[in-house]
Parts: C-alpha cells; sequence; structure tokens
C-alpha cells in the first residue's frame, strides 16, 4: 500500500508539475507572440504617419515656389522652365518609390499581424465568423488570415493611390505656375526705354549705343 501510494503522490506530483511546465510555456509563447505584434503594429503605425507627411511637406514646398513665382514676378527662361520641370518629375518619381516601399513592408506587417491574430483566436476558442478575427486595416472584415493578396490589392494600396494623385495634381499645377507668372507679369512701358551711349564711347556714336530700359528721364 505504501509503494502504491507512493507511486500515486509521485505520478500526482509529475501530472502536477508537467502541467505547470506547460502553461509556463504557453504563456512564454503567447508573449513572445504579443511583443512580435505589438512591434509590427508600431513599425506599421509609424510609417502610416510618415506617409502623408512626405506628401504634405512636398506640396508645401512646390506651393513656396510657386508663390514667390507669383507674388515677386519672376519670369524664367527656357533653360530654367526645363530645370523646374525635370525638378518637379524628379521629386514625384522619387516620393512614388519611397511610398510603395513603405506600402509593401506596411503588407508585410499586416500578413505577419493576421497570422498572429489568427492564432490567439485559435488559441482562445473563438468562433471563425466572429468579428475578432477581422483582418488588421483591411477594406473587408472577416478574411481568413490564408489569404494573402498580392501587392497590388485594394487592401495594400488603398492609401497609396489618392496619395499619387493628390502628388500629381499638384506637380502638374506646379508645372503650369510659370506660364501665370509670365503673363501676370506687367510689360514695361514704351516711354521708360531709350538709347544711351556706352561710356567712354564719343558721343553720337550711333554702333554702340545700347537699349536701357527703365532708366529715370
Amino acid at each position: 500500500m505504501r509503494t502504491n501510494a507512493g507511486a500515486l503522490h509521485g505520478a500526482r506530483w509529475g501530472h502536477r508539475h508537467g502541467v505547470n511546465a506547460c502553461g509556463a510555456a504557453m504563456d512564454q509563447h503567447n508573449e513572445i507572440l504579443r511583443f512580435v505584434f505589438d512591434s509590427r503594429l508600431s513599425l506599421f503605425n509609424t510609417r502610416r504617419d510618415h506617409e502623408w507627411r512626405v506628401i504634405i511637406s512636398a506640396m508645401v514646398l512646390m506651393g513656396a515656389v510657386d508663390l514667390t513665382l507669383l507674388s515677386q514676378h519672376i519670369v524664367l527662361n527656357a533653360f530654367q522652365l526645363k530645370l523646374w520641370w525635370v525638378a518637379l518629375f524628379c521629386l514625384f518619381v522619387s516620393i512614388a518609390w519611397y511610398q510603395w516601399g513603405v506600402q509593401v513592408r506596411n503588407r508585410v506587417d499586416r500578413v505577419a499581424m493576421d497570422y498572429i491574430l489568427h492564432h490567439m483566436c485559435n488559441e482562445l476558442g473563438i468562433h471563425r465568423n466572429s468579428d475578432l478575427r477581422a483582418g488588421i486595416d483591411r477594406e473587408k472584415e472577416n478574411i481568413p488570415h490564408s489569404r494573402k493578396n498580392p501587392i497590388f490589392h485594394l487592401t495594400y494600396l488603398w492609401a497609396f493611390i489618392p496619395q499619387m494623385l493628390v502628388l500629381l495634381v499638384a506637380s502638374v499645377l506646379s508645372a503650369y505656375i510659370p506660364h501665370l507668372a509670365q503673363q501676370a507679369t506687367p510689360d514695361p512701358p514704351a516711354s521708360a526705354a531709350r538709347w544711351v551711349p556706352v561710356s567712354g564711347c564719343a558721343p553720337g556714336c550711333g554702333p554702340c549705343r545700347v537699349m536701357s530700359a527703365g532708366l529715370a528721364r
């Protein structure tokens, strides 16, 4: 009886110890998943906060140049106008490239968070059609985590498309502003221009005369 009782006690102790160890391992596993989820979510939110800041900063830059051209009546020559167009094109392409990289990295975070969310819901026994299984930042609810849409899906480009449209419209308008500045610049009055001799030339030297605009009479 003592032997059986000792064996039974040892079995109970071993079972409790095994259950406690298993529970501790599960708690540690869940803490790791929670840490990974929070890290992904933090990176996702940080990138999302910077998306529109980059767009707005570029629009403020273009607006400052446009306002200067219009308010100061600055007229660009043909070469300067081409340089401004090239600068706008490079700015648009650079921001589009940066924003595309942001969307690709956000997609990776979404997939990882959806997987962790699905795993935790399974651990808690939550029904498959529960609203708690809604995907992270998706346009539809209750999408299974196993469905990994391509990067060109609306799920990942719903912010990228309007951002690029807004930037494109701002770039086109900014490219047209120099023409408006040229039209708004008043022409100098004809009476303000007269012929004057070049310094050092003899009075009445016709070939050496130059046109000087805006001189006082």
